[in-house]
């Protein structure tokens, strides 16, 4: 269970990644590298932080978002 868990993590965060890649949310893409590379690891216990970290970057990624005037 802890190996699917751990593969789902890093293909989550892989395609996370992609999307914050194509919009060049530098520091959220880095992030989800680092998720992905945990996952692919199987280190499972160490993401609480890295999640907290991506959660914040996420939020201040929308934030952003939302305050860009639309065309």
């Amino acid at each position: 269970m802890k190996e699917q868990s751990a593969k789902a993590v890093e293909s989550a965060a892989h395609a996370f990644k992609s999307g914050a890649v194509t919009i060049r949310a530098t520091l959220l893409a880095e992030g989800l590298e680092l998720a992905e590379a945990t996952g692919r690891a199987g280190n499972l216990e160490s993401m609480t932080g890295l999640l907290e970290q991506i959660r914040r970057e996420y939020l201040a990624v929308v934030s952003e978002l939302e305050a860009t005037p639309q065309r």
